[in-house]
């Protein structure tokens, strides 16, 4: 079977017109609206978010027009996020959804969630800093099939492969292993067409071989 090519015809060209590209915008201004963009992709902003894009000012640029949002009102300045350094800016609505989820969290609230989910803040040029009951560093990897299991906010458990290598971290406790349990079967629940496996098998526990620990 030969593979279908399709062809654009016609000749690409980079234009620099006026009429298509405008009025040159000074860096004063492409900072403030990189800044904006970076507030309206993140919601909060710190250094570490500015380091995943690409193509952006310099940062001394962006945080002089943050500052100046700041000093205005338009913006907040504070620390947001646990676990993320430096200065953090915040538009206000960003900063009342999470006041109102963390009124909202019930105790000991338990989130699984996958290591390459947007939602997860930490990752990429973002240090992970998750250690195991020994206080050695775990090597998380951004991916479809591995997982996280946060209590009270805490990286407790790293799952590897849909739930076929399991790490504790030095926040596990033995009371996390039936909400752990749950959270993979809850794969299993997918349909069949996104179902990642067709069986829940624990092969490693923290390095030790389990004999693959059917559920």
């Amino acid at each position: 079977v030969k593979e279908r090519v399709i062809r654009h015809n016609g000749r690409w060209f980079l234009t620099t017109q006026f009429a298509v590209m405008g009025k040159p915008v000074d860096k004063q201004r492409q900072a403030e609206l990189q800044a904006r963009l970076l507030l309206q992709r993140y919601g909060v902003v710190v250094k570490e978010f500015y380091r995943r894009e690409e193509g952006l000012l310099p940062w001394y640029n962006i945080f002089q027009q943050l500052k100046r949002m700041e000093w205005s009102g338009e913006i907040r300045r504070g620390y947001f996020i646990k676990g993320l350094s430096g200065v953090q800016f915040a538009l206000p609505e960003a900063v009342d959804k999470l006041e109102q989820i963390k009124s909202d969290t019930p105790e000991s609230p338990i989130v699984f969630i996958c290591t390459s989910d947007p939602a997860l803040p930490i990752g990429g040029n973002i240090s992970w800093e998750v250690k195991s009951a020994n206080h050695t560093d775990i090597s998380i990897t951004r991916s479809a099939s591995n997982h996280l299991l946060f209590v009270d906010g805490n990286p407790a458990v790293y799952s590897e492969n849909y739930g076929a290598r399991i790490q504790t971290t030095e926040f596990f406790k033995k009371t996390h292993l039936h909400p752990l349990i749950d959270e993979l079967k809850s794969l299993m629940r997918l349909p069949a067409t996104l179902r990642p496996r067709k069986k829940l098998e624990i092969e490693l526990w923290d390095g030790k071989n389990l004999n693959k620990c059917e559920y």
